[in-house]
């Protein structure tokens, strides 16, 4: 009996030691590792076109193709890793953050495989990187607002709108955001707001009619009516 027992609390010790460092493993890529490593390529600011025009040149070329963005295959690798490697070296690229947000919707995974960390956390490192950079906190909230966490996607919209409070692509998302929430008066500002600007989607405007709440104010542009359009969030990160 005593040798049953002993054979059992080595087991268990055993299983304790591989579980700590997978747990650890866990914990460290679900909330992104650090942004810079010795000898890595990068971090470079995607916002610095010109300062960086050859490292950016040679990641979108190499792993950001078309087919990466889309979501269609690799292109050095496997879809995950060229996406991975992409927000690696440029943690705020914007287009590069929206593929990983459609990509975990796609999978229906939070955590992609082959990624080294969550999408989530790809989102949070991007703030921390360039926390004055209004399409890292566009693109951040609708990938919240896709995964239908409210709060923080509207939290995270309105940092958006406050560096840029004329955008309409960000006032769109807000109205749409404030439908879902069904607050009803920010749901019409807004929508009044990116329709001003010139934003032309009527999805906005045609959930606000379906819920009967739509009553623009007189002189306000209206776009047409179109059944077939989406009201799908636009994050307007070709910019």
């Amino acid at each position: 009996m005593n040798h049953c027992r002993a054979s059992f609390r080595r087991s268990a010790l055993l299983w304790l030691i591989f579980l700590i460092p997978v747990l650890a493993l866990a914990d460290e890529y679900g909330a992104c590792p650090l942004i810079l490593k010795t000898g890595q390529f990068g971090p470079y600011d995607y916002r610095q076109s010109v300062k960086y025009a050859k490292q950016l040149d040679v990641v979108n070329r190499v792993h950001f193709t078309p087919e990466v963005e889309t979501l269609k295959h690799g292109s050095a690798g496997p879809l995950a890793a060229d996406l991975d490697y992409t927000i690696r070296a440029i943690p705020n690229h914007h287009r590069a953050l929206d593929s990983i947000s459609r990509l975990s919707i796609k999978l229906n995974k939070p955590h992609i495989p082959l990624m080294s960390c969550s999408a989530d956390g790809f989102f949070e490192r991007a703030t921390r990187f360039a926390p004055d950079d209004p399409w890292v906190h566009v693109a951040y909230g609708v990938h919240l607002f896709r995964w239908k966490k409210l709060a923080p996607a509207e939290e995270e919209l309105l940092k958006a709108d406050k560096m840029l409070p004329n955008d309409g692509n960000i006032a769109y998302n807000l109205g749409l955001l404030y439908v879902d929430l069904k607050q009803w008066d920010k749901a019409m500002a807004y929508a009044e707001k990116a329709y001003a600007s010139g934003y032309s989607l009527p999805g906005l405007k045609n959930l606000l009619v379906a819920a009967g709440k739509w009553h623009p104010s007189s002189g306000g542009v209206v776009p047409e009516s179109t059944p077939s359009q989406a009201s799908e969030p636009a994050t307007g990160t070709s910019r």
